[in-house]
């Protein structure tokens, strides 16, 4: 998890997460957005 500087930002990492999911990749601890700001949930 972490803090991202721009909603752009957040979007770019987003879809990096739905790539390697779609790849058949599975993501070690969830990932995703969390409520409250630009913040992404771990991934690994």
């Amino acid at each position: 998890m972490g803090p991202l500087v721009s909603k752009a930002q957040e979007e770019k990492v987003l879809g990096y997460i739905d790539f390697g999911k779609k790849a058949g990749f599975k993501v070690a601890l969830d990932g995703g957005k969390l409520s409250g700001g630009i913040y992404d949930k771990a991934t690994s």
